[in-house]
């Protein structure tokens, strides 16, 4: 991938981790952004694993867990978010895809 101004660039990339259910998709992007920023700010929250994509996990596990609660009910806790990473690790090692 290529930036603007010609400069090559290194794309990331977390596939989406499935809600249980969706009550209200108000926000999840929102959240998505605010984990993302958060765990940039704060690699800590991540083990300082942002280099393996902890970051995206993180981000990926918080929108998802918003979209199952009304409003700002559904804006998760981190040990909701924690274990929301951990069952999309999970998954992803039963369906044979490779966790960096």
């Amino acid at each position: 991938m290529t930036a603007r101004g010609g400069e090559p660039h290194d794309m990331k990339a977390w596939p989406p981790i499935p809600p249980d259910r969706i009550v209200d998709p108000v926000g999840a992007g929102d959240v998505f952004l605010s984990a993302l920023l958060a765990v940039r700010v704060d690699p800590g929250l991540v083990g300082g694993r942002i280099q393996h994509n902890s970051d995206l996990l993180l981000a990926a596990a918080a929108g998802s867990l918003v979209l199952e609660g009304p409003g700002m009910l559904g804006v998760p806790t981190r040990l909701q978010v924690l274990t929301r990473m951990v069952r999309a690790i999970g998954l992803r090692v039963q369906s044979g895809a490779t966790v960096d």
